[in-house]
């Protein structure tokens, strides 16, 4: 049983009086938009306004999550940037996994407004380790070692709450939604002409190395800054790691500014 309270999983949005600039950011399968908190943070200080939106289907029950679709992801995307651009002359795109791939699919059908985009675990190809595995039955049962960091932090991204282990197998179509996500992102990447950067941890539980090789063969002169984590996963960061990304990421926006202005 996963056990966690709804109403802590809501979108937010942060708006710096005269900025022209928004971030948005788009949270993965299951997850939870608090994942963005402190970037959401960093970039305000740099007086970039923030949104994090919260797809169909999350936040809620897993019977809820069951009934939503890429469809309603897609729209609600697409719905978010609409209003966005009303309010901004500049957009920059922050994905987390999933995420990342529903940025994707936005930029290609209306590129208008987007300045750049910060890819995070992309799965443009999957794995399971034995690690994931484990992991994923832990917070599945709700038994999990409050030492085990890389299931702490699964946890802790999740925004989806289920009541019976049955739910999961009704999850089965929104899998195959992401599948389909994946197959639209390989083959649209190379539309992408806009800054760029690109993520990818070496220990991660579910994107395979091979998501990296794809992205450097096909992104190989554009203008993309790539960043390798040694001993990050999925969801964990290493602390000397998250302090690498965050820097990293602070930089590329004062790149994307400068470029703005």
């Amino acid at each position: 049983m996963i056990v966690m309270t709804n109403h802590q999983h809501l979108p937010f949005h942060y708006h710096v009086p005269n900025s022209q600039m928004v971030m948005l950011f788009i949270h993965g399968i299951l997850e939870s938009p608090n994942q963005f908190k402190q970037m959401a943070h960093l970039a305000n200080e740099l007086n970039i306004s923030t949104y994090a939106l919260l797809l169909p289907g999350h936040g809620h029950s897993g019977e809820t999550f069951a009934k939503a679709s890429r469809y309603e992801w897609m729209a609600h995307v697409e719905d978010t940037l609409k209003t966005l651009r009303k309010t901004y002359q500049h957009i920059i795109f922050v994905g987390h996994s999933m995420g990342t791939l529903l940025a994707i699919d936005a930029y290609v059908k209306n590129k208008e407004q987007i300045l750049g985009m910060i890819l995070i675990a992309s799965p443009l190809y999957i794995h399971c380790t034995l690690r994931g595995a484990t992991c994923g039955l832990k917070v599945a049962l709700n038994r999990i070692d409050q030492h085990d960091v890389y299931a702490v932090a699964m946890k802790k991204s999740y925004s989806v709450t289920t009541d019976h282990l049955l739910t999961y197998f009704k999850w089965v179509p929104r899998y195959l939604d992401l599948f389909y996500l994946m197959a639209f992102g390989r083959n649209s990447i190379s539309q992408l002409e806009i800054p760029m950067l690109i993520v990818h941890c070496h220990q991660d539980e579910f994107v395979s190395k091979k998501s990296l090789a794809h992205f450097k063969s096909v992104l190989k002169n554009r203008n993309v800054h790539w960043l390798e984590l040694i001993e990050s996963g999925h969801f964990y960061y290493e602390s000397q790691e998250l302090m690498t990304l965050h820097q990293t990421y602070t930089q590329f926006l004062k790149d994307i500014i400068k470029k703005a202005d």
